[in-house]
């Protein structure tokens, strides 16, 4: 699945062997996409879609276009193939649900544009019926695009408003979507959690957050990342890159050991 090797990318980047060559970056990203405010939880997945295929790395290129060019993990030739094709076939956008046959496949429509994107993998599932709205990132990889997205947004029924508040962005990227929904939600990490889903928003564009649901919420508490996130929010500051780095080192480890 297209999100578990984009996870891959995620890693190389945020690993704190490579502090001294992105750690500033990886800060100056975080300024960017969420000003002076920490980034909370439910924030993080769109920060990091946002930093791998939005952020200029170096005021230059992409993360993921760094990565293709330089394989800094030795990938084959076929591997990292893979990943030149999500590069350069990746789509974010606000889609309507054109079908939804529940067969391992859905067709989606854009918002804006109108092209059509039959997706495969694990969509049908997640996805809402025909009708429905989702805002996420596609990704082809072997010709067969998939979700990219680690937390895609969905709802089975949209208001008017709604469409054309979507339809009036001029912009769809990963923090515009942190803007116009995560935040408005105003909603602490366990209640978006909650069953999958949010019923409803008070403000903002009124859309059903749907979580992946590939990690349960009670793996969250023990990640020092995730940890460290929450002692800033509270503290209403961002944390140090030292922090930021030494929580890293501190998942990786504990990942090590699994």
């Amino acid at each position: 699945m297209k999100y578990k090797k984009i996870n891959q990318v995620v890693e190389y980047f945020m690993h704190p062997n490579n502090r001294l060559l992105f750690g500033a970056e990886i800060m100056r990203s975080m300024d960017d996409f969420n000003g002076s405010a920490p980034i909370t939880e439910p924030s993080m997945s769109h920060f990091l879609d946002w930093f791998l295929f939005d952020f200029k790395l170096f005021q230059s290129e992409t993360p993921i276009a760094y990565f293709c060019r330089t394989n800094p993990l030795n990938f084959s030739a076929e591997q990292i193939k893979i990943f030149e094709e999500m590069r350069d076939s990746s789509v974010f956008d606000f889609f309507s649900v054109f079908s939804n046959d529940k067969n391992n496949q859905v067709v989606l429509e854009a918002i804006h544009g109108g092209d059509r994107f039959v997706v495969k993998g694990d969509a049908a599932a997640i996805f809402p019926k025909k009708g429905g709205f989702v805002v996420c990132r596609l990704l082809k990889g072997d010709g067969v695009y998939e979700i990219g997205s680690l937390d895609p947004i969905c709802v089975d029924k949209a208001s008017r408003q709604d469409i054309k508040r979507m339809k009036e962005l001029s912009e769809v990227n990963s923090r515009v979507v942190n803007e116009e929904i995560v935040k408005k939600q105003k909603l602490e990490m366990p209640e978006v959690f909650k069953n999958g889903k949010i019923e409803s928003l008070d403000k903002g564009i009124s859309l059903i957050s749907q979580s992946r649901g590939d990690v349960p919420f009670e793996e969250y508490d023990d990640c020092p990342v995730c940890q460290l996130m929450k002692k800033a929010e509270k503290e209403n500051r961002k944390p140090s890159k030292e922090e930021l780095m030494k929580a890293m080192e501190e998942a990786n480890r504990q990942k090590g050991k699994q």
